[in-house]
């Protein structure tokens, strides 16, 4: 990502509209440049400060720690998802590899549910 399509997805961030990939994208351009995270901290600030205002918060906040903080949930998120589409992705596998086993070797279905049961053990599902 350049710096122009980071700043185009400043608001889509902050607005929480982008998805996984423009987001894992968008967040490693702008830790590694000053400048779009300068941009990405500015129009943060003003969004949380008019939010604020317009709730009628008079207190004062760290709105870096804020926005540093809103990074890090949205690494954790970028992870869980990532570990979900690993999950689906054995899940998927083992099911694949029953039926091919059910299939071809003709297994009984109790001989495939105990395989089942030991590799959703095996890769803790």
């Amino acid at each position: 990502m350049d710096c122009k399509e980071a700043e185009s997805h400043v608001n889509d961030y902050i607005d929480g509209t982008m998805t996984v990939s423009q987001l894992e994208t968008f967040l490693k351009h702008v830790r590694n440049c000053k400048s779009c995270y300068d941009e990405l901290e500015t129009y943060y600030t003003i969004r949380v400060a008019m939010s604020y205002l317009e709730e009628g918060q008079a207190h004062s906040y760290n709105i870096k720690e804020m926005l540093s903080e809103d990074m890090k949930g949205k690494d954790r998120y970028i992870f869980r998802v990532k570990q979900q589409k690993i999950g689906f992705g054995s899940l998927t596998t083992v099911a694949f590899l029953s039926l091919f086993v059910m299939l071809f070797m003709r297994l009984n279905p109790e001989q495939v549910r105990e395989i089942l049961e030991l590799t959703y053990h095996w890769i803790g599902f």
